[in-house]
């Protein structure tokens, strides 16, 4: 997909006008946090291209600055996994059969941006009526957490770091991200540095 056809598409997929993600994807744009079209033959958008317009819609106060928060917000590493029902001998094979994600991406404390191109190329993997349901919440104030309900466990894992200038602490704001949208990014987008 090429980017022009990224912000009408993105725009319906998550229901929002496409002028409020077109404010995102062009801050991201000038910012080089995704490549600009130049010449006949403009690039395909990535995988990551597009978790990066996702963190800044969904993860920005102020869309015309969603570079500074997605900056922010790429830099944050896997904090912790918390289990909230497990019925499994080993949760971390289940938790990647669930979610993607490995014991050594666990132990190496992943990015957030390498952990969700898995998370989404893994959920668009796996479909079906018995589907685990994985799904992204978004906190404006700080974590970012993948929960996950599915082969006998459920819960979070969450990363952090460090957000830079959009702090309201009189106000709590999160956002939440179905599986649909994550399922779309990892089947219509290759993986950074793929052939």
């Amino acid at each position: 997909m090429k980017a022009r056809q990224l912000v009408p598409a993105f725009a319906a997929l998550i229901g929002e006008p496409a002028e409020r993600v077109k404010v995102a994807d062009r801050a991201l744009a000038d910012a080089g946090m995704r490549a600009k079209g130049r010449g006949r033959v403009p690039p395909d958008v990535t995988a990551q291209d597009v978790i990066r317009l996702l963190l800044g819609v969904f993860g920005s106060r102020y869309l015309s600055r969603a570079h500074e928060h997605v900056a922010s917000l790429t830099a944050f590493r896997l904090s912790r996994v918390a289990f909230d029902h497990c019925e499994v001998a080993d949760p971390a094979l289940a938790l990647q059969s669930v979610t993607g994600l490995t014991d050594t991406d666990v132990s190496n404390q992943i990015g957030l941006l390498s952990a969700l191109e898995k998370v989404c190329k893994h959920v668009a993997e796996s479909h079906g009526p018995d589907a685990p349901i994985v799904e992204l919440e978004i906190d404006l104030e700080g974590p970012v957490a993948i929960q996950f309900d599915g082969d006998g466990i459920k819960g979070q894992v969450f990363f952090i770091g460090v957000l830079s200038g959009q702090a309201n602490h009189n106000v709590r704001v999160s956002a939440h991200v179905s599986r649909q949208v994550l399922a779309w990014i990892g089947s219509h987008f290759r993986a950074e540095g793929a052939d």
